[in-house]
């Protein structure tokens, strides 16, 4: 388990020479993304989790993306051995679906006159 904040960075070691694991316990990773092509391949599972493969011999970074919202920072530190499975925990959930999509869907302004409409009337 890697504890991570939203918007954090973790120094993390995986197998160059096998598939790894990502998951984030209670949501789905949605997207992996790497700039300087250090993933040789990424598939999504049933479940929400990512596996991950690298060549590389050099750290590279990625970014993690969720469903719930969160976002991370992985420097991968690349090391021959088996693959492994990590499992990125955060305390914060992300906005929970009904939520989220109560909180898109009112315009900011509108939720301020409601909301201080409410206030007034007790």
């Amino acid at each position: 388990m890697v504890p991570l904040t939203n918007g954090g960075q973790a120094n993390i070691a995986v197998s160059n020479t096998d598939p790894n694991l990502f998951t984030v316990p209670g949501d789905r990773i949605t997207a992996i993304n790497s700039l300087d092509g250090g993933l040789t391949n990424q598939e999504q599972t049933d479940s929400g989790g990512a596996i991950l493969a690298t060549v590389s011999k050099k750290p590279f970074t990625f970014i993690v993306e969720t469903e719930r919202g969160l976002n991370f920072s992985i420097r991968a530190v690349p090391r021959a051995g088996s693959g492994r499975t990590i499992q990125l925990v955060s305390e914060l959930a992300g906005t929970p679906g009904p939520a989220k999509a109560w909180e898109e869907s009112n315009p900011y302004e509108s939720l301020l006159v409601s909301l201080n409409r409410a206030v007034r009337q007790g």
